[in-house]
């Protein structure tokens, strides 16, 4: 499973199968407003427009899925002490063994006015559309 994170210096929607969600604060002193806008996989790929401002890639991950079964946990972790342990399914017994694979990216720091976003792609993705639980925390800086 290959990931690659970019930056835009400009707001950008996805469009086509996407679905918007809300991000909570997780300092509970300050208020749970937020100006930031999360839009996640629905179903399908999400269409990203073209450029509104400079395009970068901030950074690249390689999860090793192996076989791909269902209840497979697949956890992307940014700017982390170290990776989290995984727990590979055995090769006998992969068809049931269910595995919890881990990746890395270094921080991302989504700065205000710019976009950032995830490009996801592996070699069973045409047949076999995954199904994802998020867990996403964040800290906004109030002035």
């Amino acid at each position: 499973m290959q990931w690659e994170a970019y930056n835009e210096s400009g707001q950008v929607a996805g469009t086509t199968a996407v679905t918007t969600r809300t991000p909570v604060q997780v300092n509970t002193g300050l208020p749970q407003t937020t100006v930031a806008i999360v839009q996640a996989f629905a179903a399908g790929a999400i269409t990203i427009p073209a450029a509104v401002g400079t395009r970068y890639l901030q950074d690249t991950a390689t999860l090793t899925t192996g076989l791909g079964i269902d209840g497979d946990t697949y956890e992307l972790q940014f700017g982390q002490d170290g990776v989290a342990g995984s727990k590979n399914g055995g090769a006998a017994t992969r068809a049931t063994d269910t595995a919890h694979i881990v990746g890395s990216m270094g921080p991302i720091i989504v700065a205000p006015n710019t976009t950032t976003w995830l490009n996801m792609w592996w070699l069973t993705q045409a047949a076999n559309v995954p199904s994802w639980e998020y867990r996403l925390g964040y800290y906004e800086v109030q002035a």
